[in-house]
């Protein structure tokens, strides 16, 4: 050492703290993105081409035809659920229209099974209106009725179906024909509640 100089320590070097931060250093392959090697040692992907650009451009368009064919199947099946809809919409008006022709008829026969019944029997009173009572006994042989019942249970049936997440085919055309039971069961509870009022008013003029 020279008198008068004064020579600086060289600083110490943080070998903990340098291993820490290579520590915290996530390898990963850049072309593979797996995280426990680098790309030079990937051996998932390789770095030869397994196909030539020609038979890729081929397997891309052949990819691009499939979904081209799926997309126009998919249209085709659409039309024909269409076609199928408007169908049972069709037969769905004329039932109906069926049952309410049937329907006045039935009304008809008994308007004059009524004005008979009171021609014959002039004893028995007669009333504008019914009874609580009566009321809440039509509403019960209504719901009794054979007809009433079978619709009401396909109707609960197609209920259930609609809140599932998958259906098969089958599954799918009983919900379709919704609309046809709706209609059904309220004409049979048009017809189960004229029976209903000739069979109360047989016994009550008994």
């Amino acid at each position: 050492e020279r008198e008068g100089l004064k020579f600086k320590t060289p600083p110490t070097i943080q070998t903990n703290d340098s291993l820490g931060i290579m520590a915290s250093v996530i390898v990963q392959c850049s072309r593979c993105r797996g995280t426990d090697h680098i790309a030079k040692d990937c051996r998932k992907l390789s770095f030869l081409r397994s196909s030539t650009r020609a038979e890729e451009r081929e397997k891309r368009l052949a990819q691009q035809a499939q979904r081209a064919a799926g997309r126009e199947e998919q249209e085709q099946e659409r039309l024909e659920y269409d076609m199928r809809k408007q169908k049972r919409q069709e037969q769905a008006e004329q039932w109906a229209a069926r049952q309410a022709e049937r329907a006045m008829k039935e009304m008809g026969k008994q308007e004059d099974w009524e004005s008979s019944s009171q021609s014959t029997a002039s004893t028995a009173p007669t009333r504008a209106t019914l009874t609580s009572e009566e009321e809440d006994q039509l509403q019960r042989m209504v719901a009794a009725d054979n007809n009433v019942r079978r619709y009401e249970k396909k109707l609960r049936e197609i209920a259930q179906l609609e809140v599932r997440s998958s259906l098969d085919t089958l599954q799918k055309a009983k919900i379709e024909q919704k609309h046809e039971y709706e209609l059904e069961l309220n004409a049979a509870r048009g017809s189960a509640l004229a029976r209903a009022r000739q069979e109360l008013q047989r016994t009550t003029m008994v």
